[in-house]
């Protein structure tokens, strides 16, 4: 069976990555030396104890699957002075080879150790990236089924902006295109900020948007995420919140820092603001839109208007 999909089981996938605190892991620990001590002692008349180590392996490596590698390294300590002491009782520990096998035993199992907290961290990666991949294959069927929606939202504050058919036709024609243009944003390539940012607001009328923030350059990794969210913001904005209202408009700032960058949305001139009685794709967007550690994404909602700031690690 191939590592991926030994890893991609359910219950793998669980055990690997279930998050458990320090206290939890020395737990573990304890219970799979005292599993693996009364384990030895029952087998105790069959092998004697010239094999003091016998089942004290699995301790370490179930402890380290289960609970991390510090938590195998606790098992590792503990099954060693118990296994000292069984031997120590028995009179063996002077016996040849005593402190060989005690080494050998060590470097095994840190050797192991190493091996499962690779393996967890493989896990988890691929995790992330999976749950990466999930996120842009929702916000892509849910783009497929709000465009004429969005389409509908645009035509209606097209129309207030003209006072003929063919300005409509024209202007509604531009905003299309440039909807279209800000698609090809999602197959992600690293731009400048401003030139980014306008490119993604431009279809819902860029001069309802005030940009402040230095010269920045969108990282790579970061870029289509960004994309999603503050797409996602300006759909909503233009749908329910400031841009839905004639005179509503939304300012758009970013700070960039060594290895940081931080961008701030906040409407103002829309509705009256009220937070959503329950959570919508666009919340669970923000929540997942980008790697742990590596980037947030917060909404508050403000009496004056939403705002949204993102927070990205470079």
């Amino acid at each position: 069976m191939r590592l991926e999909a030994f890893l991609a089981k359910d219950w793998v996938r669980r055990l690997l990555l279930r998050p458990m605190p320090l206290w939890q892991g020395q737990v573990v620990a304890l219970l799979c030396a005292l599993i693996a001590t009364a384990l030895r002692e029952a087998i105790a008349p069959l092998v004697a104890y010239g094999v003091p180590f016998l089942t004290f392996f699995p301790a370490v490596v179930v402890a380290s699957v289960i609970a991390g590698p510090l938590a195998g390294f606790s098992a590792l300590v503990m099954t060693t002075v118990i296994a000292e002491a069984l031997v120590l009782r028995f009179g063996v520990a002077l016996a040849p080879g005593a402190t060989a096998r005690a080494v050998a035993f060590w470097l095994l199992c840190l050797l192991l150790i190493a091996i499962t907290a690779l393996l967890r961290a493989f896990a988890q990666t691929l995790a992330a990236s999976e749950e990466q991949a999930h996120v842009l294959a929702r916000e892509s069927a849910h783009r497929a089924r709000n465009v004429l929606g969005l389409v509908q939202a645009m035509a209606r504050q097209s129309s207030r902006s003209v006072s003929d058919l063919p300005s409509f036709l024209t202007l509604l024609d531009a905003r299309l295109v440039a909807l279209a243009r800000a698609q090809e944003l999602l197959v992600g390539s690293q731009a400048e900020m401003r030139a980014f940012l306008e490119r993604i607001v431009e279809p819902f009328g860029l001069d309802r948007f005030a940009l402040a923030g230095p010269s920045a350059a969108v990282p790579d990794e970061h870029g289509v995420s960004l994309a999603l969210v503050v797409h996602e913001l300006a759909t909503n904005a233009l749908k329910y919140g400031a841009l839905s209202e004639p005179f509503g408009r939304v300012a758009i700032s970013w700070e960039n820092a060594p290895g940081a960058l931080s961008l701030l949305w906040r409407e103002a001139g829309g509705p009256p603001v009220t937070p959503p009685a329950q959570q919508g794709f666009g919340g669970r967007l923000l929540a997942s839109a980008f790697r742990p550690g590596r980037g947030t994404a917060s909404v508050a909602f403000e009496p004056e208007g939403v705002q949204c700031r993102v927070d990205l690690r470079i």
